[in-house]
């Protein structure tokens, strides 16, 4: 138990190219315009599958990967291959701040599932010998992640250094350290696809927080879904008397956030962690169960209370495939492992890549 790491998420990071495979001719031949096959190979590296220009990298290569939902400024752009640049593969994006760059998302094409963006190890500059495999450069080359726009109504400072931040590494990343994970007992719940919160409650004071600002109180006349949801489930009075500093972390889906792609009539909540404040450590799942039916509040639907993981990333990958439980008829868009042992969280999450293959989440594209 002692050998268990808790892996820091890393948007960017030097990775070394673990194998290069062709792709058939016979699909560079259904070329869709925006999405080149021609002169295009895959480069695996870890779980990740990425389409890069034919020749341009070795196994055994130093590179810079970019995971999925990676901003890519748009001064390292041009260390992606030129036609990838030129491509409908990475989307265009400004953000509200007026920076400009790239979205790096999945795509299917044709069959072939790209994941991630692939940097020349020369965007690293003058310096480049000093980075070895492994080295967390997400920072140096100001990756950030891409977030969705928020409601208009949002407006808010800094989220508070007490809030610890629910990000979960995805399992494709966890190398050597997902070996060590075999045979501990996970709890696993649905990966649903909303908008994250927390609510909190401190030294009598009630916040909310989306991922990234403290929400300012709106007016009463408003349309702040953030807001609306702690009206709806009296959060506030909930919480201030619970006599506790905790914080409640969730997922708010229905109409008008990422498609609703449960077609939900109204918004609702769904908690997947209880964070202790004073403690500055999350709650164990069991005693989050039990606080949520205290609280009458609806969990992230559970799959397996306590289960061991498969021995392959592939198989835990083909285990997030399925129906979600909130409409039998979409896919879900993953899942969510945690195990709460003696010597801290072990977490990570993994998304399907059926569901990321999808254009339209429904489950008329067959679950493989």
């Amino acid at each position: 138990m002692n050998s268990r790491i808790q892996v820091k998420r890393k948007l960017a990071s030097v990775r070394r190219v673990e194998e290069i495979s062709s792709i058939d001719e016979t699909l560079k031949k259904k070329d869709i315009p925006g999405y080149p096959l021609n002169g295009k190979c895959l480069a695996r590296i870890g779980g990740w599958t990425t389409l890069v220009e034919e020749g341009e990298f070795n196994k055994g290569d130093l590179v810079v990967f970019c995971e999925i939902d990676s901003f890519l400024p748009k001064d390292i752009i041009s260390y992606l291959g030129e036609s990838l640049k030129k491509s409908n593969i990475h989307k265009e994006k400004t953000l509200d701040d007026g920076r400009y760059g790239y979205w790096v998302s999945t795509k299917n094409i044709n069959g072939i599932l790209t994941q991630g963006a692939i940097l020349s190890i020369a965007v690293l500059g003058e310096k480049v010998c000093d980075y070895k495999h492994g080295d967390d450069v997400t920072d140096i080359l100001k990756v950030t992640k891409y977030e969705t726009p928020l409601d208009g109504d949002c407006q808010g400072t800094k989220v508070p250094g007490f809030i610890r931040a629910a990000s979960e590494e995805r399992v494709q990343n966890l190398g050597e350290c997902f070996d060590t994970y075999k045979g501990l007992m996970f709890f696993v719940s649905e990966k649903l696809n909303g908008t994250s919160v927390t609510y909190f409650i401190k030294d009598g004071e009630f916040g909310i927080c989306s991922r990234t600002k403290k929400l300012e109180r709106p007016a009463q006349d408003h349309h702040n879904w953030y807001w609306k949801i702690a009206e709806k489930y009296s959060l506030e009075d909930k919480l201030k008397e619970s006599g506790k500093n905790i914080a409640i972390q969730g997922e708010i889906v229905g109409p008008n956030i990422e498609g609703n792609i449960y077609k939900l009539m109204e918004h609702e909540l769904y908690i997947y962690n209880i964070f202790d404040i004073d403690l500055q450590r999350y709650i164990s799942k069991s005693d989050m169960m039990a606080r949520a039916m205290e609280l009458e509040l609806k969990t992230c639907p559970v799959l397996y209370e306590s289960i061991t993981i498969p021995d392959t990333i592939k198989d835990l990958l083909s285990m997030a495939n399925g129906s979600s439980a909130l409409n039998q008829r979409f896919l879900r868009e993953g899942m969510v492992c945690v195990c709460d042992g003696d010597n801290g969280r072990v977490s990570f999450k993994v998304v399907s890549n059926v569901y990321l293959a999808s254009k339209d989440k429904s489950l008329t594209l067959e679950l493989v």
